[in-house]
């Protein structure tokens, strides 16, 4: 393996194991968020390194599909060529300017970056699973195994969108503790709300894995499916 193809592959796979790892991380960290025998400084800072952990997985989400590609193009699974590759990092590169945006700001100035990148992951959405029918019907020199990657991609996705869904009540609640002091229906809102994202977060944590397994099976077929 060439030097250039393996520090390829090499970004390619940290990028799944800071997202996996940075994911378990950042909801492990959630626990002492929502713990009633920490005080609410301690809750506080606890905040603090679940949102700067976090940012691992957001920003390896953002690398995956701009490193993917370069490594399809270079293995000749999918010929896009330099050009190619290069506006997916360009593209990917404002998608991580919009995310830290979102980081640094509070609030109403946080909303526009939002509602862009909200955007941006709905277009991802349709053309990744487009690329999954155009590999499933052969309808491009797309391989099975990458257009499933993709679909797999979109699932996280959506996943992580309904994971936001879960939390909704978790920043109100949060915001209200730190304000007024914690309470019953303070700690059991945040629990409620963590408890119920638990079961999504997993099945992203799946997603992950099994993206992980087809970008080294590589099935270019869906014989290799069949048992022999």
């Amino acid at each position: 393996m060439e030097l250039p193809l393996a520090l390829i592959t090499l970004l390619h796979v940290l990028v799944l194991a800071y997202w996996l790892g940075g994911d378990v991380g950042a909801f492990y960290s959630a626990g002492f968020v929502i713990d009633p025998k920490r005080t609410v400084e301690e809750r506080r800072f606890a905040l603090g390194i679940v949102n700067n952990v976090d940012l691992a997985p957001r920003f390896s989400m953002i690398a995956a599909l701009p490193t993917g590609l370069a490594l399809a193009n270079a293995k000749g699974w999918l010929p896009i060529g330099a050009l190619g590759v290069g506006i997916a990092f360009v593209l990917a590169g404002v998608w991580a300017w919009l995310a830290w945006q979102i980081h640094i700001k509070h609030g109403p100035a946080a909303d526009p970056f939002k509602r862009v990148d909200l955007a941006i992951r709905w277009v991802l959405v349709v053309g990744l699973l487009a690329m999954l029918v155009v590999a499933a019907l052969n309808l491009g020199p797309v391989p099975l195994f990458l257009g499933l990657k993709c679909a797999l991609l979109a699932t996280t996705i959506l996943l992580g969108l309904k994971v936001r869904a879960q939390m909704a009540d978790f920043g109100p609640a949060f915001v209200t503790m730190i304000t007024t002091g914690p309470t019953d229906d303070t700690d059991a809102q945040m629990a409620r709300s963590l408890g119920g994202a638990r079961p999504t977060v997993m099945m992203i944590w799946a997603c992950l894995i099994l993206a992980g397994l087809l970008g080294f099976w590589a099935p270019t077929s869906y014989s290799s499916f069949m048992p022999s």
